[in-house]
């Protein structure tokens, strides 16, 4: 018998047919790391009580989720609630734009995009359709990938939203989770439609999807297990690349990338002024 380890934790590799065995449910997600190259033994959480035990499958039923957030709009700029509401790039988030989508176009020549899947708004569908474009892809379009709608609130500054609906501002600020949103709706229905989604979708696949900040919190949120008030910890940048790996359903965070987009504008504009 093999042992492997650190000071915290500890795990065993028996033969196929016996059970690899980790002592603490926190470490969890390292051996979801490790189950790449040992994915002929089965795996078995010990002294985790409340927890239950993943099954993963073999890594050929695996799922891997890149998730892209839209690039700069005016209404990022203006700080609005712009959650179904439409809002044109700026002029620094048609250079992002060019850029992301280069980005995608040579992340697909590494992990090969089986689907991409985009929001019906447009800040969120451009990028989608340029990389399908440039790939000779489909895009498809799922309502559940909007932005969470915001009702009365869509298209206000947080002030504007204020003045114009002092007590329904209130009331959401008091009960953030489950107030619904006067023509709009709840964190926490936005949260199961999210859920829904990732339900229905194919294992052995990998998913381009291109979405925004609050869809992309939602899917992180539900694929790790987390509270929904835990998605502040996640700084969902505008134009950032969120990939997870998804083991029958258990979801681990691989990493979270933002193009330095700044630097690559100004080269940009250096390389076109010296022309």
């Amino acid at each position: 018998m093999k042992y492997l380890g650190t000071d915290n934790w500890l795990f065993s590799c028996l033969p196929r047919g016996k059970q690899l065995l980790v002592k603490d449910y926190h470490y969890f997600f390292l051996v979801g790391q490790l189950y790449e190259s040992v994915r002929d033994y089965e795996i078995q959480l010990i002294g985790a009580g409340e927890f239950t035990k993943p099954s993963f499958k073999k890594k050929e039923d695996n799922m891997k989720l890149v998730l892209v957030r839209h690039v700069e709009t005016f209404g990022n700029v203006e700080r609005r609630l712009n959650g179904h509401t439409e809002s044109e790039y700026t002029d620094k988030g048609e250079k992002m734009k060019e850029i992301l989508v280069k980005h995608l176009v040579e992340l697909d020549q590494k992990v090969q995009f089986d689907n991409i899947i985009a929001s019906p708004i447009s800040r969120a569908y451009k990028i989608a359709q340029s990389v399908g474009n440039e790939l000779a892809k489909d895009v498809t379009v799922d309502e559940r990938l909007r932005e969470f709608n915001f009702g009365i609130f869509e298209g206000k500054t947080r002030d504007e939203s204020i003045r114009d609906h002092q007590t329904e501002w209130d009331a959401w600020m008091e009960d953030y989770l489950d107030y619904q949103v006067p023509k709009g709706q709840s964190q926490r229905e936005y949260q199961r439609l999210c859920r829904n989604f990732l339900d229905e979708l194919d294992g052995g696949k990998t998913y381009l999807i291109v979405a925004h900040g609050g869809t992309i919190h939602s899917l992180v949120t539900n694929l790790l297990e987390l509270p929904i008030e835990s998605k502040w910890h996640f700084d969902i940048k505008l134009g950032s690349i969120t990939t997870l790996n998804v083991f029958d359903g258990f979801g681990q965070l691989s990493h979270m990338v933002t193009p330095p987009y700044d630097e690559l504008i100004e080269e940009v504009k250096n390389v076109s002024d010296n022309l």
